[in-house]
């Protein structure tokens, strides 16, 4: 799924807060191309950079990227926060979605993709009263992360 098909405009992404955002992006990093580095400033490149990029996500206006840059940082922060993104030991990316992040996106992407599914623009969770929250949880002294997204 890509970016732009998500978030059409500049104000689609800016107007959002940063836990919504980080919510509502996880489709897109769940389905990050293979090879293509897994990190915050990789993603800032393909959404809203400066150059020109073959594998652009999306094309926002010279004047919104900062807006965009900024919306999108504060998003990946929230979703480090949450351990929904984990450091990667296994590969050359220093980051990767956790596996109950992977999954709730995997749902979210089905019901993007058909939007009968949803009738207030709820993630599939919602629906069913299981909200996904963004709110800052203890962290597991060991592992460093929450088990909410583990």
């Amino acid at each position: 799924m890509e970016f732009q098909a998500i978030f059409p405009t500049a104000d689609d992404v800016v107007r959002l807060q940063p836990e919504e955002l980080g919510k509502r992006m996880l489709p897109v990093l769940r389905n990050w191309p293979e090879g293509h580095m897994f990190a915050i400033g990789e993603l800032l490149e393909r959404v809203a950079g400066d150059r020109s990029n073959a594998f652009a996500l999306a094309s926002y206006p010279a004047d919104r990227r900062q807006e965009v840059r900024d919306a999108l940082e504060d998003a990946w922060r929230g979703l480090e926060r949450e351990g929904a993104i984990e450091p990667n030991t296994a590969g050359p990316s220093p980051s990767r979605l956790s596996r109950r992040a992977s999954d709730y996106a995997a749902e979210l992407a089905k019901s993007l993709e058909n939007p009968s599914l949803l009738t207030t623009a709820a993630a599939p969770q919602e629906k069913q009263g299981e909200l996904i929250t963004l709110k800052p949880t203890e962290v597991d002294p060991i592992r460093g992360t929450t088990d909410r997204w583990n």
